[in-house]
């Protein structure tokens, strides 16, 4: 039997990712992977508002019974409304710890809103460290498929990564948040996110993010056992 599963997407480069890479390694494991955007299941708030982030999750509870829910949302400029942000500055220089925190704020935030608790185990909150682009820095000879000839600005890259405990860690400052970073030696990446991520990411591999990025490893470890739950 197929379990279903619906991730709510921070853009469309997270939605595009899991659509073309994400989907076809759940539907291995039967559970069928669908993709929407943020703030386009109703109007009652924005797509970058806590408020319109809730009212979306509510919705899905409610109206698909027999689904679970996930979230691709980015740590790097969650907005100011969201449960938990105020305290979670303590652990601002353990952002694992800090976005597993946030995590579990949002889930109890949004269980609490609920007539009741049965939509307890079909709620799997995750957030990116920082945002989808550190996936990118998992294999930085990657970039290659899609920018060859470019062997300085790969090891300009790989200079970045070796910076860090691993890709997550790469610091979410305007300036230096990995996406700016990616950018900055890549100006054509800022308009084409949605066709050079997801193409990049796949040139990578699952396996080699997961291996990578501990944390985004963990949330997939999690969405690997719903079939279970049912």
């Amino acid at each position: 039997m197929l379990t279903r599963l619906i991730a709510v997407c921070e853009g469309q480069t997270e939605k595009a990712f899991a659509e073309q890479i994400l989907r076809d390694f759940f539907a291995q494991r039967n559970i069928l992977l669908e993709a929407k955007l943020v703030g386009t299941l109703n109007h009652r708030g924005g797509a970058s508002s806590y408020g319109g982030i809730r009212n979306d999750i509510h919705l899905l509870l409610r109206q698909q019974k027999s689904a679970f829910i996930t979230t691709m949302l980015d740590l790097y400029g969650i907005s100011n409304s969201f449960p938990g942000l105020q305290e979670s500055q303590k652990l601002n220089h353990l952002p694992e710890e800090k976005a597993v925190f946030l995590e579990r704020k949002f889930k109890a935030d949004i269980l609490m809103q609920l007539e009741n608790d049965s939509s307890a185990q079909r709620f799997i909150p995750y957030l990116q460290l920082h945002e989808f682009e550190a996936y990118l820095f998992s294999d930085t000879k990657a970039f290659k498929a899609q920018f060859p000839d470019d062997d300085d600005k790969i090891s300009a890259l790989q200079g970045i990564v070796d910076a860090f405990e691993s890709p997550e860690r790469i610091n979410d400052k305007p300036e230096t948040a990995p996406s700016k970073r990616i950018i900055k030696l890549y100006p054509e990446y800022e308009r084409g996110k949605v066709k050079f991520g997801p193409s990049i990411a796949k040139e990578i591999g699952l396996e080699k993010i997961r291996e990578k990025c501990p944390h985004f490893s963990s949330w997939i470890s999690r969405l690997e056992r719903i079939g279970d739950i049912i």
